[in-house]
């Protein structure tokens, strides 16, 4: 059920994302990289909430400082695969949009696996 729930709040941040992208890149006619970084930074905040709080049930707040800062690095690391492939794909006269989905699609499989494994990991109890 927390992958399914995992895919939801990803499609969700993505129509966001895609959303605010279309704003920005066709509506205010920024540059496309600009117009990615604007639209991946809000998205991304609301990502965090959503599967902190809903997806991985963490209401600790104890270590969020840490959370934070471990989900700064990702999103960073996100961020720059995401730059990547959208200018891998401008370079081929794919537009910004297609090279977005692309990118989403790597960076949910990497973003599942560190939420997982590292991020919002439980906390071992011992006996």
């Amino acid at each position: 059920m927390k992958v399914f729930l995992f895919l939801v709040s990803s499609a969700t941040t993505g129509l966001i994302y895609m959303s605010l992208l279309y704003v920005c890149n066709d509506l205010a006619k920024l540059n496309p990289i600009l117009s990615v970084t604007i639209s991946y930074g809000s998205a991304m905040a609301l990502y965090f909430v959503a599967n902190k709080l809903v997806i991985f049930k963490i209401r600790d707040c104890r270590r969020l400082f840490i959370e934070i800062t471990q989900f700064i690095i990702m999103v960073g690391f996100n961020y720059l695969i995401t730059v990547f492939i959208v200018n891998s794909c401008l370079r081929v006269n794919l537009n910004v949009y297609y090279g977005s989905l692309i990118a989403g699609i790597v960076t949910t499989l990497i973003t599942y696996v560190i939420f997982e494994k590292i991020l919002f990991k439980k906390p071992e109890v011992s006996v």
